[in-house]
């Protein structure tokens, strides 16, 4: 029933383009997009699936190709869907199999910002950024391009365009090997997130205690962002899952477990983000009043990540892009 959205609209878009007299054809996502059967967030079968691009679509100039996103089927035909973001990962996947010579979203924002526009109107766009820095936007809570999205195109170094099809003429962000300095690009927030600390005596010297920990949280597919760590107790933040009791319960047979949830995290990314000296106090200056939960650096070169109570999220967000962004700083 999901799929009929897709398949209207690419229905739609191709009888438009036959009417203008265009050289246009209309594929069927669901004969070349292959995948498991894990519905609603199904798993690309990347052989398989290459190999029926590569037989169902051969480009040709001033030709023009409708394909739907999102879409695609299990190997015995049933329709499955590719999850958030499953229209962009449709792209870079068939541009990745026929070796396209770049890859283009198009989206309602000008490219990748240096943070959400609606958030602050004087976000501006970053016009070069790596894969690295991009997925890792993505993932910490950068809406206009999933993390999945640009996978299959570092497999074999192709660009990635972000456009804005409100403005097709303006040049929006390219992301390929390298980011075009060093230094921070953006910073991103992502909100509804846990901090769940873990202590036990028995953690001191003791073999296996995080494997443990990490075992139940992969039991329950429950996915961990950050994580922390002293001689006695392990923090990490986990977005809000309906399984985080079940999982609780089990880390309290063999530790003491204290859950806070209304958390976010800030996320700055950059290259190299280590090697700025004056980054950490310029952050800390700007945070100054402002409980923080967590920090992480180091686990990332390109990521330093801060956790604050969500009520704190959008004036820490201003507070850093004005530092970083605005001021005498930034250039």
């Amino acid at each position: 029933l999901v799929s009929f959205g897709e398949r209207m609209s690419t229905l739609l878009l191709y009888l438009s383009a036959q009417k203008r007299g265009m050289s246009v054809q209309l594929t069927d996502s669901r004969n070349c997009i292959i995948t498991d059967q894990n519905f609603t967030a199904a798993n690309l079968l990347k052989a398989q699936s290459y190999e029926k691009i590569r037989h169902t679509i051969q480009p040709r100039e001033n030709h023009i190709i409708i394909a739907q996103g999102f879409i695609g089927a299990t190997e015995t035909g049933i329709t499955t869907t590719l999850g958030r973001g499953g229209s962009d990962y449709t792209a870079s996947i068939m541009g990745a199999a026929l070796g396209a010579e770049e890859v283009q979203i198009w989206t309602d924002v000008t490219g990748i910002m240096t943070t959400d526009p609606r958030l602050i109107p004087q976000a501006k766009t970053i016009q070069e950024i790596s894969y690295e820095e991009a997925a890792e936007l993505a993932y910490f809570g950068a809406k206009v391009i999933h993390p999945a999205t640009i996978q299959p195109a570092i497999e074999l170094s192709i660009p990635v365009f972000v456009k804005n099809t409100r403005d097709p003429l303006a040049y929006g962000t390219r992301i390929h090997t390298r980011g075009s300095s060093r230094g921070i690009q953006a910073i991103t927030s992502k909100k509804h997130i846990t901090v769940i600390t873990v202590k036990s005596s028995r953690m001191l010297n003791a073999y296996g205690f995080l494997q443990n920990i990490f075992t139940v949280f992969a039991r329950h597919r429950i996915s961990v962002d950050l994580v922390t760590t002293s001689e006695v107790s392990v923090s990490v933040t986990v977005e809000n899952s309906p399984r985080l009791a079940q999982a609780a319960a089990e880390l309290q047979e063999f530790s003491q477990v204290d859950i806070q949830p209304d958390h976010a995290i800030l996320s700055l990314v950059g290259t190299d983000l280590w090697k700025e000296g004056s980054l950490t106090s310029q952050v800390f200056s700007a945070l100054h009043g402002i409980p923080l939960r967590m920090i992480s650096l180091g686990g990332s070169d390109i990521n330093l990540s801060l956790v604050v109570p969500a009520e704190h999220m959008e004036t820490s967000v201003k507070r850093l892009h004005h530092q970083l962004f605005e001021t005498n700083f930034a250039s």
